[in-house]
């Protein structure tokens, strides 16, 4: 387990997917990160790499050739490399090699980094293409918070609020599927009160404009909130649990998405998907502040 900590937060991570697995408010105690029970989720905030989401029939094709990549790729089960700490911040690296290859036939470093800053966590994603050509990839957060973050509250004593920025469109998924023909445009988002049932159709999918864009989780009832900032990242996903009502929520910033349901298979043709010439770098920004 590694460790970083200033006078508002203690923070700790795993190796294997270079996971969040606790966030602390010293001050009181609090637990904002859900804490991986098996009988609803067991994971805390997985990194989606190198995609997001599924793909249909488990499977892309590539030069001709078909690779099957399990939902959200691998790096969530992978152990990263420690590649530098300090008391308020730390770097894990995880490079290509021949497991990967099987399934991702590219050279490549990502590189997480986590630093603290008041009562405020910021993740930082660098992506470095390392192959001969370009290639192409999925990138994003998956953090689970508690909900509720206090005893005596019950989960739909909580709501959401994308208080900053533009949703543009509500993409429904089908079968992991995303349905672009059935997407809302405009969806109502200032206020989504919690109900375990918001998620009988799978996660929330949403599209956002690339202006700074601001998600709250908050209850009228207790003074701690959680609010989630990104910019420059066209997506975010709203999850937890259906029909098991389980106590979290994730808000889940994305460089890119699951496959559409009309999709060619052609991960150069892929909704959404990033890519990188040779010898190119790219990073990806969110950070969450605690109160």
């Amino acid at each position: 387990m590694y460790t970083i900590q200033n006078e508002f937060l203690k923070v700790n991570f795993q190796a294997k997917g270079a996971e969040l697995t606790s966030i602390v408010n010293l001050k009181d105690q609090t637990e904002y990160l859900w804490q991986a029970d098996p009988n609803h989720w067991g994971k805390h905030a997985p990194i989606l790499f190198p995609i997001v989401g599924g793909l249909k029939n488990g499977q892309y094709q590539l030069k001709g050739q078909t690779y099957e990549l399990s939902r959200h790729g691998f790096a969530r089960d992978l152990p990263f490399d420690l590649f530098e700490q300090t008391a308020t911040s730390i770097t894990f690296v995880l490079k290509s090699d021949e497991n990967t290859f099987e399934r991702y036939p590219f050279e490549f470093a990502l590189y997480v980094k986590y630093t603290l800053h008041e009562n405020q966590l910021v993740v930082n994603y660098r992506v470095y293409n390392l192959s001969d050509d370009t290639i192409y990839y999925g990138i994003g957060g998956h953090p689970a918070f508690n909900v509720p973050l206090v005893p005596d509250l019950e989960f739909t004593d909580y709501q959401l609020s994308f208080t900053q920025g533009k949703v543009e469109r509500l993409i429904p998924l089908e079968d992991n599927l995303l349905n672009l023909e059935k997407a809302v445009e405009n969806p109502e988002v200032s206020q989504i009160p919690l109900t375990h049932e918001l998620f009988k159709g799978d996660a929330l999918v949403y599209t956002t404009t690339t202006d700074p864009i601001e998600i709250v989780l908050s209850s009228t009832k207790d003074s701690h909130k959680i609010t989630v900032n990104y910019q420059d990242l066209p997506f975010v996903g709203i999850w937890s649990t259906y029909p098991v009502a389980s106590p979290f929520v994730c808000i889940e910033p994305w460089a890119s998405v699951a496959d559409i349901t009309t999709t060619s298979g052609d991960l150069t043709e892929k909704y959404g998907i990033e890519s990188l010439s040779i010898g190119d770098q790219k990073e990806y920004q969110y950070m969450i502040r605690f109160e």
